[in-house]
């Protein structure tokens, strides 16, 4: 028993000694603490070379730049850019809501080593607590003048160049004036880098930066989930360089369209482009892909208003059959397709005969003998002129160009 109450007060002093100790090297850190806190305020960066496939843009990439940033308030905020080369392909975090994290200064780490370093060195455990990880702890070293993030990368003071190239990235991603840009009418003209047919293509026109309106009319032989939208109305949200879509298409389904704009200017811009629909609280269809929009600088709704009559003028087209036929455009978006009986035009037996017409993107569908077909044209009209072009595609794939060309008739 008395060999017990011995142990048990050698137990006692070891302890408070241990405390002692442990009060002196924490009372160190907070002394040193203002000198490290004013070493970490700047800056970090790790450019590193590593190979991979982009999960937002699907392209490779072979360089990964990181930034931190602490400010003095015990804030900061973290970035993450994929390159090829010096071609930004995409950023894992973005400036802003997304990137910005919190952190705390725990002091030393090791209490040993610092006081076998006699405090000649403090050891900074940061815990970031960055949004996008559902406030998830993530913690980073600052020790011999680096930081380190306990998964290998290693970062280093940027200099001036590396400041520049991150403030040029970050312009990149953002697309500088993104917001002033993107108002206006769309059309989409390429997907996956490839020209996008005629019959794919929708038109999207953002009113404000709030409001946006999107036309398509997808399927050549429709289906009960083709689609027919001529100006689906959209809540728009501008984050970055991602504008995102929600559209309200029947009472218990949602489509979210999100656009990671690359590059845009005056007359074309590039986005990754993300489509979920959700239905009933389930996701029933996503897909991904890149898509290049080119701006519609006209709008030919009230021009084509009244009767055309015309023929193909190229060596193809879907229904062209080198004959002259008439059209009437109505206003409340029905038309009259007339076919020759003997000289006279009449009307064809053709029924639900409906148009719209969205900047240049003209497209009809009609029933014929019970099939539903539709036709998608790339509209130009000068007066009493009216020009169509379509990229189509024969049964076996390979492309052609359809044109028609027809003058009014009153």
């Amino acid at each position: 028993m008395k060999k017990t109450l011995v142990s048990m007060r050698i137990m006692q002093w070891v302890l408070a000694a241990a405390m002692i100790i442990s009060g002196l090297g924490m009372l160190s850190s907070c002394e040193k603490f203002e000198e490290a806190n004013h070493d970490i305020l700047c800056q970090w960066i790790c450019d590193r070379a590593e190979e991979g496939i982009s999960a937002r843009t699907g392209l490779e990439y072979n360089r990964v730049v990181e930034v931190y940033e602490f400010f003095d308030n015990g804030t900061g905020y973290y970035e993450c850019y994929l390159l090829n080369g010096d071609e930004l392909l995409s950023a894992n975090y973005v400036r802003g809501e997304n990137g910005n994290f919190r952190y705390d200064v725990k002091g030393d780490l090791d209490l040993r080593s610092t006081v076998a370093k006699k405090n000649a060195h403090i050891c900074l455990d940061l815990t970031i607590f960055l949004l996008d990880r559902s406030w998830t702890p993530w913690t980073v070293r600052y020790a011999d003048g680096l930081i380190t993030d306990g998964e290998g990368g290693v970062f280093t003071p940027a200099t001036e160049a590396q400041r520049e190239q991150i403030l040029q990235l970050y312009e990149s991603r953002n697309v500088a004036g993104l917001s002033e840009k993107i108002i206006g009418k769309w059309i989409t003209a390429e997907m996956g880098g490839q020209p996008m047919s005629t019959n794919r293509k929708e038109v999207l026109t953002f009113v404000s930066t709030t409001k946006a309106y999107l036309s398509a009319s997808i399927e050549q032989t429709p289906t009960a989930d083709s689609r027919w939208d001529a100006q689906m109305e959209a809540d728009v949200v501008i984050n970055g360089n991602i504008v995102t879509l929600t559209i309200q298409t029947e009472a218990d389904a949602t489509m979210v369209v999100a656009y990671t704009v690359s590059a845009i200017n005056g007359s074309e811009f590039t986005a990754n482009r993300e489509i979920t629909v959700t239905k009933g609280g389930n996701v029933v269809f996503h897909i991904e892909d890149v898509i290049r929009f080119e701006k519609v600088t006209a709008d030919y709704t009230a021009a084509i208003l009244g009767l055309w009559e015309g023929k193909v003028t190229s060596a193809q087209d879907t229904y062209g059959d080198g004959e002259e036929h008439r059209w009437e455009y109505k206003a409340d978006g029905s038309f009259v397709y007339y076919v020759k009986d003997g000289d006279d035009w009449v009307p064809s037996a053709n029924t639900l005969n409906e148009y719209f017409v969205d900047g240049n993107l003209l497209c009809m569908r009609w029933i014929d003998n019970d099939v539903e077909y539709r036709e998608w044209w790339e509209i130009a009209i000068d007066g009493d002129t009216m020009n169509w072009t379509a990229l189509r595609q024969n049964p076996d794939g390979t492309p052609f160009t359809a044109t028609f060309s027809m003058t009014k008739v009153e």
